[in-house]
C-alpha cells in the first residue's frame, strides 16, 4: 500500500509540472481530493467506537448504545444471552436465500434496541440470513438506540425509525425496503420480495 501510494504521489508530481497538460492538472487535483475525502470517510468509519454500552436513564439498567458490530453483538454481556436463544432452535431458510444470495450492491441498515424483545429474536436472525448470503459485515450497519429511540450521532427521526427492530435494505444506494418488528412471514421472505 505505501509503495502504491509513493508512485502515485510520484505520478503526480511528474503530471503537476507538465505545464502543457493544464486540463489534465486540473483533473488530477480534482482527484486526488476526492480520493483523500474517501480516505477520511473511510478511517472515520474504522475509528468509530462501537459496542459501546450506556445507563439508560429511563430504564435505569445497561444497553447497548451507537454503532454495533455482528460480534459485538454475540459477545456483549449486555445482548449476547439473546443472541444464542435466538438461534438457538432458528435455522434459515437456505432455499430462500438462495435466490437472492448473488445479487449485488445490497447494503443494509439495522437500527434496533438492546432492550427490546423484538430485537432480540429479530436481529441474531437476521445477521444469520445476512452471514448465509455472504453480505459483508462492511455493509451493514448496526446502530443501538436508547429507549426513547435515540442515538446522539445519527438522526433517527430523518431516517424514518419509529419502532424497532428497523432493518433497512439499500441497493445500488437507494431504498427497497424495510421490515419493522416483526416479519411476516419471514425475514427471508420479506427480503425476497424487496430484492427479487
Amino acid at each position: 500500500m505505501v509503495l502504491q501510494w509513493s508512485l502515485f504521489i510520484y505520478l503526480v508530481n511528474i503530471i503537476y509540472t507538465m505545464k502543457t497538460f493544464k486540463k489534465l492538472r486540473y483533473f488530477l487535483l480534482v482527484f486526488v481530493f476526492s480520493y483523500t475525502s474517501f480516505n477520511v470517510n473511510a478511517q472515520d468509519k474504522a475509528n468509530r467506537l462501537v459496542n459501546q454500552t450506556i445507563i439508560d436513564p429511563t430504564l435505569n439498567t445497561e444497553i447497548l448504545y451507537g454503532y454495533c458490530t455482528a460480534e459485538g453483538l454475540a459477545s456483549s454481556l449486555v445482548f449476547s444471552k439473546y443472541y444464542g436463544e435466538s438461534l438457538m432452535n432458528y435455522s434459515v431458510d437456505t432455499f430462500i436465500t438462495s435466490q437472492i444470495a448473488n445479487i449485488e450492491n445490497i447494503s443494509i441498515k439495522i437500527v434496533f434496541g438492546s432492550w427490546c424483545p423484538d430485537s432480540h429474536r429479530e436481529v441474531p436472525k437476521f445477521l444469520r440470513i445476512m452471514e448465509t448470503m455472504n453480505i459483508s459485515d462492511d455493509n451493514i450497519t448496526i446502530i443501538a438506540v436508547n429507549r426513547d429511540k435515540e442515538f446522539s450521532k445519527v438522526d433517527i427521526v430523518r431516517m424514518g425509525v419509529k419502532l424497532v427492530p428497523t432493518f433497512i435494505v439499500y441497493r445500488e444506494g437507494n431504498e427497497v425496503g424495510r421490515i419493522i418488528e416483526i416479519a411476516d412471514p419471514s425475514l427471508e421472505m420479506e427480503l425476497m420480495e424487496m430484492l427479487k
